[in-house]
């Protein structure tokens, strides 16, 4: 700010200064402006990887000393890291789906010794459980009942704790629930959340995923139905999941498939390659020819040789779009910007179309 009023200044009493006064305002002004303030020390990457590789790498747990120096070293050693994030922290290194062993024995001692886990902490152990959960198959047998009931657990003691929860901690709570039997309690947290934030793309993924796979088609329909009003892209795992689902019923096949196609068709969906896999591999699967193909320039189907029927626009949507183009008047700054973008990007056309006026 000093260097800012500095060049200002200048700027006024440039006329009345002499060459070499202006020079060294200038060298002094460019000094101050490339001076850098000494940044808090940060735990570099490099540092945090070789904790991690050194103290849990083919590990499933640590003594109780060890956990009690890592703790120290990283509240010692680095200024913004404290005693009430170190836990969250140390739990971020144990994030591997292979090191929930890990996670739960820094749990079981910080229990050991008196203190209870804080919300990021919980978050944190949450979301390596829903990793491991996906890791061993995503189904009812992926974790064990004891690590269920954690969940179980933990959740109930947050809800006992705070009547309404931030949107962060529901969306950890989420990611936690869909894999017990009390998934559907995710709906309500879902819920909650948008009292303070707009729900992430994880989050209704994750709900759509297991409502699919549960065979709760009307809480999936509705939760993919609500990703799109919320201006999100669904995922191709909600897809996924409910081909799955709708393959198990080769009876109700074709109307479950249609009613796909047409959500696409509504929202003008793209898909994922992988998704169209999966449909082709299933009708083929059910008695049906289907094959990948691809549409050329001309909107014509490379394998059926069949055109894409033309995209109109009907009198309604017409006269929809000329209202809100009446109803969208520019103001004049919003034209000022107009006019100086299009002189700044193409000044030299700009100046030959305007010969007549200079």
């Amino acid at each position: 700010m000093l260097c800012l009023n500095i060049f200002r200044q200048c700027k006024k009493i440039s006329p009345y200064l002499s060459s070499l006064q202006l020079q060294l305002i200038n060298h002094v002004a460019r000094k101050s402006s490339t001076y850098k303030r000494s940044q808090l020390s940060v735990p570099h990457t490099d540092h945090l990887l070789s904790v991690k590789k050194d103290l849990f790498e083919q590990r499933t747990e640590l003594s109780d000393s060890e956990w009690q120096e890592l703790r120290n070293n990283l509240i010692s050693k680095y200024k913004h890291i404290s005693y009430s994030n170190v836990d969250a922290i140390i739990l971020g290194l144990c994030g591997g789906t292979d090191q929930l062993s890990l996670a739960k024995s820094y749990v079981h001692y910080l229990r050991e010794c008196g203190l209870e886990p804080n919300l990021a902490s919980f978050g944190r152990l949450l979301r390596i459980y829903n990793s491991t959960y996906h890791k061993r198959g995503g189904n009812d047998t992926s974790l064990t009942p004891e690590e269920k009931q954690d969940i179980l657990d933990i959740y109930a003691k947050l809800r006992e704790r705070y009547e309404i929860l931030d949107a962060s901690t529901c969306e950890n709570l989420i990611y936690g629930l869909v894999c017990t039997k009390e998934w559907q309690t995710g709906v309500d947290l879902l819920n909650m959340s948008k009292l303070t934030s707009t729900p992430s793309i994880g989050a209704y993924t994750e709900l759509t995923v297991k409502a699919f796979a549960k065979g709760e088609l009307n809480i999936g329909w509705n939760l993919l139905e609500e990703t799109v009003a919320q201006g999100k892209e669904p995922k191709c795992e909600a897809y996924s999941a409910y081909l799955q689902y709708v393959a198990q019923e080769p009876l109700t096949l074709q109307c479950n498939l249609e009613k796909l196609f047409a959500f696409w068709e509504k929202y003008e969906l793209i898909i994922t390659a992988n998704v169209a896999k999966c449909i082709t591999e299933i009708l083929n699967n059910n008695l049906h020819n289907a094959e990948l193909s691809q549409i050329d320039a001309q909107g014509k189907c490379n394998q059926c040789k069949v055109h894409m029927r033309t995209v109109t626009i009907t009198d309604a949507e017409n006269q929809r779009q000329k209202k809100l183009n009446t109803s969208s008047a520019l103001s004049r700054k919003q034209l000022l910007m107009i006019a100086l973008s299009t002189v700044l990007m193409s000044p030299t056309l700009w100046a030959q179309k305007n010969q007549r006026n200079f």
